[in-house]
């Protein structure tokens, strides 16, 4: 499982937010789950209850990415994490994780991030 978080979605030279589902080639590649995902959308035909929607905190993710945090995502469960930037990754993105996910792949303004268990401590 992975989380998108596009920074920046703009294409440069135009102000169209092309990136924003570019890691869903994750899931059409490699079988994976990215959030956020078309398929949390619930079919229009159908109306249900006043209960607010599950998916309503991942599709504000999609446009407000720096609102990531760590509880309310259930950061623990990704895997990975794709963030496209132009500026540095701000320092609270991962807030609250005990250990912060580890870079393993950069590519211009792409970084794959990997959550990875905590080093054990060595007994002295």
């Amino acid at each position: 499982r992975a989380q998108s978080l596009v920074m920046d979605p703009r294409s440069p030279g135009r102000a169209l937010p092309l990136y924003l589902h570019f890691p869903a080639w994750y899931q059409a590649e490699k079988q994976g789950f990215v959030d956020f995902n078309f398929a949390v959308f619930r079919p229009q035909i159908a109306r249900f209850a006043q209960a607010p929607s599950p998916s309503a905190y991942y599709d504000s993710l999609s446009l407000h990415p720096t609102a990531f945090d760590w509880r309310l995502s259930h950061g623990a469960r990704y895997r990975y994490f794709f963030v496209r930037r132009t500026k540095p990754i701000p320092a609270m993105l991962f807030a609250g994780a005990p250990c912060p996910p580890v870079q393993i792949a950069a590519s211009g303004a792409w970084v794959l991030l990997e959550n990875r268990p905590c080093a054990a401590k060595s007994t002295p």
